[in-house]
């Protein structure tokens, strides 16, 4: 079972989903037995978590309190008292890196995704032009993409995670127009953040 857990964690963890592991610390009475029982658990009601708590009428009360937690983006201690007992529960979120997606590869973008990094950001950068889109250029990148630009954003969109409110983007391509079609692509998205840049000329047009 604890193996189980540890991989069910670390599979999410490399996928950057929100989840949270969830150990009993302590427990009195019918929970004395339940001491060091862990679950992985996610914000998805439906997603069955993997592991065992065992706190009879008590868990679906301490399921809601996790994924509160995970929503709250917290580590949270849980303690519960009832006639059999009580119980208490460390819940520990595993927040994943806040992603910034960098499009355009130019001279902006090269220190933009080292500061990023610095400040632990999980960074991709995108350029249509492979002689500036590779990983040489940036070395600090966890990944770097050559492609068209609409058509990559969109394949990252439908990955894990989906864009997001852990999601940031900075328009910086070498021009205005493709600014423009990359933020009509991701405009609509829920995400935390997206920013451009351009001279006092480009701001005008």
């Amino acid at each position: 079972m604890y193996r189980a857990v540890i991989e069910a964690l670390t599979d999410s963890i490399e996928r950057r989903e929100a989840v949270a592991l969830v150990t009993v610390t302590a427990g009195e009475g019918a929970f004395a037995a339940k001491v060091g029982n862990h679950a992985v658990v996610w914000p998805d009601v439906d997603r069955t978590p993997v592991g065992a708590l065992d706190l009879g009428s008590l868990e679906s009360q301490a399921l809601a309190d996790v994924r509160a937690a995970i929503a709250d983006k917290a580590h949270r201690a849980l303690n519960y008292e009832v006639d059999q007992g009580k119980v208490s529960l460390f819940v520990e979120v595993q927040r994943r890196p806040p992603h910034l997606i960098i499009v355009g590869a130019g001279h902006i973008a090269v220190p933009l995704a080292a500061i990023a990094k610095i400040s632990e950001f999980e960074v991709t950068v995108l350029d249509d032009r492979p002689q500036y889109a590779h990983a040489a250029r940036f070395p600090t990148a966890d990944q770097v993409i050559a492609g068209p630009f609409r058509a990559e954003l969109d394949r990252l969109r439908q990955g894990k995670p989906v864009f997001d409110n852990d999601t940031y983007i900075v328009l910086v391509t070498r021009g205005h127009q493709y600014d423009v079609d990359s933020l009509l692509e991701v405009i609509d998205d829920p995400l935390a953040y997206i920013g451009m840049i351009g001279s006092q000329r480009r701001i005008r047009a």
